[in-house]
């Protein structure tokens, strides 16, 4: 065996037990069907039937393909994702309505996005067993498995793809040595031909990930910490002037190409932000924010060290006033306690161990845009963390291998190193066994109520879940439960209404439809009241809310379908025959792209 084939293999072995890992905790959720949102971007949005509308997705919100988004009022509009959309059209292309595909992309980018962090720790920390350490930590942590498990949630798996692929790129600008923890004598120079394809791949990798989800946004923050990096590991003497021009020259670059990706988003969406409050939505004012980001911020943190529980939805998610969360409650100080530590933690890294105090600025950095520092549509959730869990993954295996680092004669290596591979083997099968609650919507949602009772999505969701299940009265105590705790809600009376119609119930559901449309006259409760109407032999007063509805949603299939099917009923053959064609026609998804663009 030559010298060089003991590394080679080495690094094969590697290779292929980090894919192991990653692609070996999600393997269960090929199982799993289309859960929560994924009805709504993949099964409801007639837009990605049909590859030809690929470009309306660059002129439009995310969700805006969905019918059902656009009638229930829903805000998933003012993000910009058409990478992730077009990712769901060819999944559509390839697999139809097939839920199995679609979990085998997620879990595809699951493997990449681990290989590509491998990619860059071995750049920044070098060949020692932190790189995979962290990696194979990223690969099997449980607090991924929302990310990787629902379908909806693929932008956060594209756009750290990418990212991850920004970096790695970019790190190949930099001279060889100066990353990595080893002496930086050993640098040499960065070719003129290296840098320029570099900064290409890195440009490209940013603008990538930026048409997968806004987040990316914070990566010319996460360039020049690389770019600070190797400024401070220049050998002494060198020109570090010069060596900084070029550093800030490249960044001019960088920061060029987020300021074009801000102009296409609000030439799109007609703003930058997401137009939307979580905290104004939930009666939270101003004071209660700084409060409430602590504890979400010190969760995240608790997360990352200990995965449990994991949940679908966080008490911050729907806190109402007078619940309103204290900066002097004692949960809120641990909170901040804990935060304050873990910053001040990577902060003074940065003198002893820089590269460590990067990747624990990392998570609080990417971060920052779901902070509230300007408002968002989120507060808390799991998947968030995907791209900040790289950094401390590299935080937590180097604290662990710092234990290995101090074995003990009473302690052997080889005892550490055995813990370390438990650890891992631990993480991986709680992902596996929480991969399992996303299987269907009763296996996530049921347990999620009996948690959270006070909750009000919780019952929502479960309610659906009962109504997909055949279980109309469970689905409609589950939308009592609602109202009580969101008296005069239009989704819950109009969800609580397709539950009664469902079992038969019409004079109680034309109630709720009507108690909908008061709360909301863009409710879609129009076109069911129609159908309860025409059930109980109203046949005029159906006739009138499928021409109010067909008017106020022109582009929907089913208003278009059950109104050209009353039209022929009433003798209007003509326009009968024209809106069945039409129903038609954007069912096959034909001009949904230009619908969304309005």
């Amino acid at each position: 065996m030559s010298p060089a084939a003991g590394p080679r293999l080495r690094f094969h072995l590697q290779w292929l037990l980090l894919t192991a890992l990653a692609a070996g905790c999600y393997a269960n959720t090929l199982q799993n069907g289309f859960v929560l949102d994924d009805e709504v971007v993949v099964v409801q949005d007639p837009s990605i039937r049909d590859l030809r509308n690929l470009p309306s997705y660059f002129q439009s919100g995310y969700w805006q393909g969905s019918l059902a988004a656009r009638r229930m009022q829903t805000i998933g509009g003012q993000s910009y994702r058409p990478l992730a959309t077009a990712s769901f059209a060819v999944d559509h292309a390839l697999w139809g309505l097939e839920p199995r595909g679609y979990h085998l992309t997620n879990l595809a980018l699951h493997a990449a996005a681990t290989l590509l962090l491998w990619v860059l720790l071995r750049r920044v920390l070098g060949l020692g067993p932190l790189a995979w350490g962290a990696a194979a930590l990223f690969a099997v942590h449980p607090v991924h498995t929302e990310a990787v498990a629902a379908i909806a949630f693929r932008p956060e798996l594209l756009s750290t793809l990418f990212a991850f692929g920004c970096l790695g790129a970019y790190s190949y600008v930099l001279p060889a040595g100066l990353l990595a923890a080893e002496p930086p004598g050993d640098a040499s120079p960065a070719t003129r031909r290296g840098t320029a394809a570099g900064l290409a791949l890195s440009g490209i990798g940013l603008a990538l990930a930026l048409l997968c989800k806004e987040s990316a946004i914070t990566l010319p923050g996460l360039l020049a910490g690389l770019e600070a990096l190797a400024l401070a590991r220049r050998a002494p003497g060198s020109d570090l002037a010069s060596a900084a021009r070029r550093a800030t020259g490249r960044l001019l670059l960088v920061a060029l190409l987020a300021g074009g990706y801000l102009v296409v988003r609000h030439a799109a969406l007609g703003s930058l932000g997401s137009g939307f409050d979580s905290f104004a939505s939930l009666g939270i004012p101003p004071s209660n924010r700084v409060a409430t980001m602590l504890r979400v911020f010190g969760d995240y943190l608790r997360l990352m060290v200990w995965p449990h529980p994991l949940t679908v939805d966080y008490p911050e998610n729907f806190n109402r006033a007078p619940n309103l969360v204290s900066l002097t409650d004692g949960r809120t100080l641990l909170a901040a306690v804990a935060v304050a530590s873990a910053l001040g933690a990577a902060i003074s890294c940065l003198r002893t161990r820089p590269a460590l105090g990067f990747f624990g600025l990392w998570f609080f950095v990417v971060l920052l845009p779901v902070s509230h520092l300007l408002p968002v549509m989120v507060i808390e959730h799991e998947r968030l963390l995907y791209l900040p869990s790289a950094g401390a993954c590299v935080c937590l295996a180097a604290g662990l291998l710092a234990a290995e680092s101090r074995a003990t004669p009473g302690m052997p290596r080889r005892l550490v190193r055995a813990g370390l591979c438990a650890l891992l083997l631990g993480a991986c099968l709680i992902t596996f066994r929480r991969n399992r609650d996303w299987r269907d919507g009763l296996s996530l949602f049921a347990p999620l109520a009996e948690r959270q009772p006070s909750n009000a999505r919780a019952h929502m969701w479960l309610g659906s879940a009962y109504l997909a299940a055949g279980r109309a009265d469970d689905a409609e105590a589950s939308y009592d439960r609602m109202l009580e705790l969101l008296p005069g809600n239009f989704l819950a009376h109009l969800l609580r209404g397709q539950a009664r119609q469902r079992v038969g119930n019409h004079l109680g559901a034309i109630v709720d439809f009507d108690a909908s449309i008061a709360a909301s006259p863009r409710s879609a409760a129009r076109l069911h009241r129609a159908r309860s109407l025409s059930a109980l032999g109203r046949d005029d007063e159906a006739w009138e809310d499928l021409r109010e509805d067909r008017g106020l949603f022109p582009e929907d299939p089913e208003v278009a379908r059950e109104y050209g099917a009353a039209c022929l009923r009433r003798g209007l053959r003509e326009e009968g025959e024209l809106a069945l064609r039409e129903a038609d026609r954007l069912t096959a998804g034909e001009g949904a792209g230009a619908g969304a663009v309005k």
